[in-house]
């Protein structure tokens, strides 16, 4: 059998995961309908292409902003969550940058799905972050040192916590979203459904950790942090909702 045709399938098949991941049935459905006539004209299965690309796509890594940007805290937890979806491994360099590490087509798809929703996200933060009232700024002094506090309501939660806490509920929102899209649906198929959801994500993990496998090798990163991160509930959920209900539908593949 023809790489070029194993080759052609893999790319299609990216484009379908990425379209259906943000909800684009229509355009999903086009690539699945041309996936399938292919795999019947060569007599191929799904599992004969995720084999050939798994056994001869080399690992590499790529910034996902050519240049050095500030990056938040929920900007990696997003990209974080997509590399995962996508077989992908996340991480940050030592200089700050934005790093994706997987198989071309995993991250293609990775570095379109974040720049998509980082888009989102940073466009609905900013809203939310002029929705809240004026801000009340309050000095204290303590002994040789002033501090200088600023409110951004009577909740007496700082704005910059009001604003994190709400990124921090749109990416959980997202991450929902984009897992339900993993999920397997009810219908006569379900058991049939369960496997096929099942094995998916067994070959996602080995992908992701040949990618893992890569990055340690090739590429210094920052140590990764693990903890809680403490936002404000109020925020946090206002995000959460506003998450759970993006519409996913927008084009973010040629």
């Amino acid at each position: 059998m023809s790489s070029k045709i194993l080759d052609r399938l893999a790319k299609l098949m990216a484009h379908e995961e990425s379209a259906r991941a943000i909800g684009s049935a229509a355009e999903a459905e086009a690539f699945a309908d041309k996936i399938q006539d292919l795999l019947r004209q060569y007599n191929l299965s799904l599992t004969d292409v995720e084999r050939h690309a798994a056994l001869n796509a080399p690992i590499g890594g790529e910034h996902v902003f050519p240049e050095p940007i500030q990056v938040q805290e929920w900007q990696k937890l997003l990209l974080g969550t997509i590399a995962r979806i996508t077989g992908c491994v996340a991480a940050v360099s030592e200089n700050g940058m934005l790093l994706i590490t997987g198989r071309e087509t995993d991250r293609k798809t990775a570095v379109s799905l974040f720049k998509h929703f980082n888009g989102v996200c940073s466009r609905l933060a900013k809203e939310y972050e002029e929705s809240l009232k004026p801000v009340t700024t309050t000095t204290a002094i303590a002994g040789a040192f002033s501090y200088t506090i600023s409110f951004s309501d009577w909740t007496g939660v700082p704005r910059e916590m009001r604003v994190k806490s709400f990124a921090f509920g749109l990416v959980e929102g997202i991450r929902r979203r984009l897992w339900q899209t993993y999920a397997p649906g009810p219908g006569e198929h379900q058991q049939q459904q369960q496997q096929a959801a099942s094995e998916a994500l067994v070959f996602m993990e080995t992908r992701a950790e040949q990618a893992e496998k890569w990055l340690s090798k090739t590429v210094r990163v920052e140590p990764a942090e693990r903890g809680r991160i403490a936002v404000d509930a109020q925020s946090f959920n206002q995000g959460l909702s506003a998450g759970s209900e993006l519409a996913m539908a927008d084009r973010i593949l040629e």
